[in-house]
């Protein structure tokens, strides 16, 4: 069993003195593992508080001021897993339709006691869970705590950006595979199996690419059935990569065509460039992050003035850290299908991390993203992947 570590009894501390100061009995902490990778929250706070992965199945981390943290696994394998190489001590095995009752019972008397009990999670809970928790609590003030864990969350320390740099070296290594592996005709899915595998064998515990290829890129193309095509000179080649390396993300984008680029592609690029240098640009100490959203908006709508609302793309930007789309740093880069969302006022600080992916998606000319892990510093910013971001001619 591993010892306690430093950095997570630091955390542990202080959410106990928080507890304390606002009267709460104990928090129960949702999480679901790192399976389903850039759909689940709770996982990030899971692992920045315990570092628990419960890959496929659910589990519950009880914080109680002054007394040693429970953890409830719902996997029975997860509890031999724990037994032997996870540090708490207290850990156990609850089927998982009974875990709402379980924490219930656990918490009751101590939660009545103080009237209120901190949640996290809250909105991942499945109903066989949340129901009986809160129905074996009822008349208890249920707080939630996540707010506070956001800002704890915000600004990476110089370990945490150790480990982020580790998961974007292996970002870079899967460029560096894909260039190798498309000298060999196969379909796409196969190649990003291929991919999927070395990510794995480098230590990540998830790995999910989206590769699209063709004459005109057109949207992230994630699954088998639309991975079909055997790439062909002259195509488009972009690839995304999401990984989580021991609790931590990687996320990466390359864009370029096999053999030389087309003047098309050239031309959609060349926006997708544009955007990413007005960006960084505006990655500073104090600056609004609203901004670094708005600069990448601005160039395509001076470049396509009258396709502008023709153009698809997905967010320019997202905090990363322990979850894929980190809480707050995230707020200040809306989807662009989201109806129209503004970007939310957010002031850079030193140690945060984000992704950094301009991109965009024209009718009748192709697609181009660029997509880099970047940490701001106090001189400015720094770029944590670092393969070649030019408009790559993936046969070099």
């Amino acid at each position: 069993m591993q010892t306690y570590p430093e950095h997570l009894r630091l955390r542990l501390d202080k959410l106990e003195a928080e507890c304390k100061s606002r009267n709460l009995s104990s928090v129960v902490v949702y999480g679901r593992g790192s399976n389903l990778g850039p759909a689940t929250k709770s996982h990030g706070y899971m692992r920045y508080l315990c570092d628990w992965d419960g890959h496929q199945n659910d589990s519950v981390l009880i914080v109680t001021p002054g007394r040693p943290p429970v953890l409830l696994v719902s996997g029975i394998f997860s509890k031999f897993f724990a037994q032997r190489y996870y540090w708490i001590e207290d850990t156990r095995f609850v089927k998982a339709p009974l875990l709402g009752n379980h924490i219930a019972e656990f918490c009751g008397d101590a939660a009545r006691e103080a009237g209120a009990i901190g949640v996290v999670g809250a909105n991942e809970m499945p109903v066989s869970l949340w129901q009986p928790f809160t129905q074996g609590l009822s008349g208890i003030e249920l707080v939630d705590m996540s707010p506070y864990l956001d800002q704890e969350r915000v600004v990476k320390d110089a370990f945490q950006l150790s480990r982020h740099q580790a998961a974007a070296d292996v970002c870079d290594q899967l460029f560096d595979t894909l260039r190798k592996e498309l000298r060999t005709p196969r379909p796409v899915f196969q190649l990003q199996a291929e991919l999927e595998r070395v990510a794995r064998y480098a230590g990540a515990e998830y790995c999910m690419t989206w590769l699209t290829v063709g004459p005109e890129a057109d949207y992230c193309r994630f699954f088998k059935e639309e991975c079909r095509h055997v790439p062909q000179k002259g195509d488009q080649v972009l690839l995304g990569i999401y990984l989580m390396l021991d609790g931590y993300w990687g996320h990466a984008i390359r864009t370029g065509s096999l053999g030389e680029p087309d003047s098309k592609h050239q031309q959609v690029f060349k926006s997708a460039q544009s955007m990413w240098e007005e960006m960084m640009a505006r990655f500073k100490v104090g600056n609004d992050l609203a901004t670094v959203h708005q600069a990448a908006e601005d160039v395509l709508l001076a470049d396509y003035p009258d396709r502008h609302e023709q153009v698809f793309r997905f967010r320019h930007g997202h905090g990363l850290g322990h979850s894929y789309e980190d809480p707050i740093s995230s707020l200040a880069f809306p989807q662009a299908y989201d109806g129209g969302a503004s970007p939310q006022s957010v002031a850079a600080q030193a140690g945060m991390l984000f992704e950094v992916h301009p991109n965009l998606f024209v009718p009748n000319l192709g697609g181009a993203a660029i997509g880099d892990m970047v940490v701001i510093t106090p001189e400015g910013n720094k770029t944590l992947t670092n393969y070649p971001r030019h408009l790559l001619n993936w046969m070099d």
